[in-house]
């Protein structure tokens, strides 16, 4: 009896952990910007990131991107859609006339991109 009480508390516990676990997923975000390169040729921004273009009141982001893709360098100073997972967090403030350092900035990890224009254009 106390094997079965002990098999019951247990599959809960699992169940319960799994669902939780299912929860904190970090669903695919898609991302219009301006593909830009780092400050080496291995590291690739995408400036002036938006969800949707048409929004006055969302504001543009800058992503420092990882990505499996082999196609950035080709789209390089092209306006781009991206699909890939985005962190939330914010860059800290950077001091007066500076720019926000490229380790500090939110990484997106890009599953797919594709060019949206051959150039970039002010979406900020």
């Amino acid at each position: 009896m106390r094997r079965q009480i002990f098999g019951v508390i247990l599959g809960t516990t699992l169940a319960t952990a799994l669902v939780a676990a299912q929860g904190d997923r970090v669903k695919d975000v898609t991302l219009t910007g301006c593909l830009v390169q780092g400050s080496t040729p291995a590291i690739f921004l995408l400036e002036g990131a938006r969800i949707d273009l048409d929004s006055k009141d969302e504001k543009a982001k800058t992503y420092f991107l990882s990505a499996a893709v082999p196609d950035l360098r080709a789209n390089l100073n092209k306006q781009v859609r991206i699909i890939g997972q985005a962190e939330t967090k914010e860059p800290p403030a950077p001091p007066a006339g500076q720019k926000v350092s490229e380790q500090d900035l939110p990484k997106l990890s890009v599953k797919t991109i594709s060019a949206v224009a051959d150039r970039c254009t002010s979406i900020q």
